[in-house]
């Protein structure tokens, strides 16, 4: 008798082998929070991830800051241009995901990329003013 609902029993059989591999995910959000910490940036603050493959990353304190031939920072959505344009680094605007204070950080890419995503992105806002004292 066939089943019209459910998952397949190949699907199965791999999940419950994932299962029993564990779950590295949460160890691995808190190694990538230490190891890409902004905190040599001033008034920047990153969250611990819940779960999933990416960090939210509070720029707000810049936030009105005027980048030169760029304009001014006015918002999570100006910020991720701004990256994309001096770092070459593509985030998500925190607007998407109902907090226009922070950037989404993807970590689902290599060590190396990551850590040279990082070096560019406090390199490209360290210059910038920060508007907003903490």
């Amino acid at each position: 008798m066939a089943s019209t609902s459910g998952a397949c029993s190949i699907s199965q059989k791999a999940g419950v082998a994932a299962l029993g591999m564990g779950y590295a995910g949460g160890e691995a959000g808190a190694t990538m929070v230490k190891a890409f910490s902004f905190g040599e940036l001033e008034g920047v603050k990153t969250s611990e991830p819940q779960g999933a493959f990416y960090l939210l990353v509070d720029f707000s304190s810049y936030y009105g800051a005027e980048a030169e031939g760029f304009g001014i920072i006015q918002n999570s959505e100006s910020l991720s241009r701004y990256l994309l344009d001096r770092a070459q680094v593509a985030l998500v605007p925190g607007d998407a995901s109902g907090d226009d204070s922070c950037v989404r950080i993807s970590y689902a890419a290599s060590l190396s990329n990551l850590q040279v995503a990082m070096e560019r992105i406090k390199k490209a806002i360290t210059p910038l003013r920060r508007a907003i004292p903490v």
